[in-house]
């Protein structure tokens, strides 16, 4: 037996896991932060070659000022990647 488990990202801040059954298969644990120096202009080179594709990745886009509802569904974990616009200006939004 035996494998790696590499956890990507930071989650939760606490998570119980189960450490007898991780040791009778042999099983290590392994950290790794979501990213590092250099890692956007290769994630950009990736998406303009075609090799990533982003299409779906968005699940919903939520206005500035419907930002708390936004977190909150985040929160739940509904959807995929929810994003909130930036606020707009006034003429902006007036035009």
């Amino acid at each position: 037996m035996g494998g790696t488990y590499v956890q990507v990202g930071m989650g939760k801040r606490v998570v119980g896991f189960p450490v007898a059954e991780m040791c009778e298969k042999d099983i290590t644990a392994k950290g790794c932060f979501r990213y590092g120096p250099g890692d956007f202009e290769l994630a950009m080179e990736l998406v303009r070659g075609g090799r990533v594709r982003l299409d779906g990745l968005v699940s919903h886009v939520f206005p500035f000022e419907r930002a708390t509802e936004a977190w909150e569904m985040a929160g739940r974990g509904v959807g995929g990647k929810v994003v909130i616009e930036g606020p707009r200006d006034r003429e902006e939004m007036e035009g």
